[in-house]
């Protein structure tokens, strides 16, 4: 069945923009997953908007743990009870931004 493979220009565009050493498992469970809504019976135009659907999911999860910017690992929490002992301390706080405000210019 020639349309079991999935839509042609939709398999070039997947096929670009899924790439590197996980692209060929992604496209066959693509495939797979049309070939088994047509054999349930799903109307091909639905199956091919569902396959659309799939390339572009799979291409931005493909993107986003390619391209993740590392978290900074700290939470509001850490934030909130970091502005709370700068309130409660506010000697250590103006020795601190005076330090800032001296150590940065002299260091450029």
């Amino acid at each position: 069945m020639a349309d079991s493979r999935g839509p042609g220009v939709l398999r070039r565009l997947a096929a670009f923009l899924i790439r590197g050493p996980e692209a060929a498992f992604i496209l066959a469970d693509l495939d797979d997953a049309m070939e088994r809504e047509l054999a349930r019976g799903i109307p091909l135009w639905r199956a091919r908007w569902r396959y659309a659907v799939n390339v572009f999911g799979s291409a931005v999860s493909v993107w986003r743990t390619r391209w993740r910017v590392p978290k900074l690992g700290m939470s509001w929490l850490d934030v909130k009870l970091g502005l709370r002992m700068l309130v409660k301390q506010p000697g250590l706080t103006y020795a601190a931004v005076f330090a800032l405000a001296i150590g940065i210019p002299v260091g450029l």
